[in-house]
Parts: structure tokens; sequence; C-alpha cells
């Protein structure tokens, strides 16, 4: 299911609760995210996704996204997955959900609410999760919709390279679309491209 920043994986692996934190741009020093969200939005924070965040999870995916994914598909990443959810003067303005295997991480998917889209959220979501899993993790993964290029330039600004596609992965308005895989290697000095 591809939205705007939405990848699509595989639903295997394990939750563990990692620290909610302030944002404060790239550092997180609990600043506020930038000047835009400031004026809109006030305190910018990242926390694990609840229960009763599920409303909002799926208002919002079913803004930025024409096959969106279930109330159910959502519950079962909260039992299953790493869910947080980026909150604006404590409402949910976006997510990111991932699921780390072994000392790999698949990005599954994330999204901002449509009004709150070009203020940095969605990069603060993704910034989020690369700070979160770099101590732990070798590599992110993601799939996304060869045509969501907003989605496709966010992550090649944050290193992700594409390695390979998957032809008529994604259902479409007519017919199916091709999934880049794209790779973030987070081990300094190994290329991104898995190895055969």
């Amino acid at each position: 299911r591809d939205g705007h920043f939405h990848p699509r994986a595989g639903r295997d692996g394990g939750r563990a609760g990692l620290q909610s934190r302030d944002l404060g741009g790239h550092s997180f020093s609990g600043k506020r995210l930038n000047p835009a969200v400031d004026d809109n939005s006030g305190d910018v924070v990242i926390v694990p996704a609840e229960r009763h965040h599920l409303d909002s999870l799926c208002k919002i995916e079913s803004q930025v996204s024409p096959f969106a994914w279930t109330r159910g598909e959502f519950e079962q990443s909260l039992d299953d997955h790493r869910c947080y959810v980026l909150l604006c003067n404590k409402k949910v303005r976006g997510y990111v959900i991932f699921v780390l295997i072994l000392d790999e991480v698949e990005l599954l998917n994330i999204a901002v609410a449509p009004n709150f889209q070009g203020e940095g959220l969605g990069r603060a979501l993704l910034h989020f999760l690369i700070e979160d899993v770099k101590a732990f993790a070798t590599k992110i993964y993601l799939e996304v919709r060869a045509s969501n290029v907003p989605a496709i330039s966010l992550y090649k600004q944050h290193g992700f390279e594409q390695t390979g596609v998957r032809r008529a992965y994604y259902h479409a308005a007519h017919g199916r679309e091709d999934a880049l895989l794209m790779c973030r290697n987070l081990a300094p000095g190994r290329p991104s491209t898995p190895s055969v």
C-alpha cells in the first residue's frame, strides 16, 4: 500500500519499545522541528503508537493511500512491529512502522497527513528511524511505487539507493505498478546493494 511516503513490505518480526523523543531537527535536541512547523503545529514529538491512536492512523492512511492499510493491519502492526506516531500539539500528524529482523530493518509504512506535508515531518520520521536503528542494524530496506517521486527523492536524500525492481507489485487504478527496491547501508564502507 503506497501513499505519499508509503513503502510496503512483508509483515514478519517483533516489536520493541524504543524511547520517544522530542524533535529538534536532525539532533533531536528537544527544540521544535522548524519555523514552519513551529508557527502551525507547536511542539512536535515522536512516541510509540498505542491503541488509542488507531482512529488517527486509519484516517491519515485513507487520505494518502489509494489502497490503504486496514484497521486490522494497523492493529497487527501494533502487536508485531515497531510503530511510532508523530504528534503536533498532541495530535497525530504522521507515523512510521518498521520491523527488525536480526540486524536488518524493513520499513513497512510511513506517512504524513496531507495538510502537514511539505513541512519536514516526513523527513523527521525517516531520520528518527535511521537514528534509532543505526546502533544495532546494518541495513534498512523498503519498497516504493515507481511513480512516487516525492518519496523516492526523500529516500535518496537520506542515502537510500535503488537495488532492484519488482514488476507489477502494487495494485493501481488501471492495473498494476512496479515497486522499486531501495536500501540504506548503515555499516561504514559497505555498499547498499545486497551481496549475491
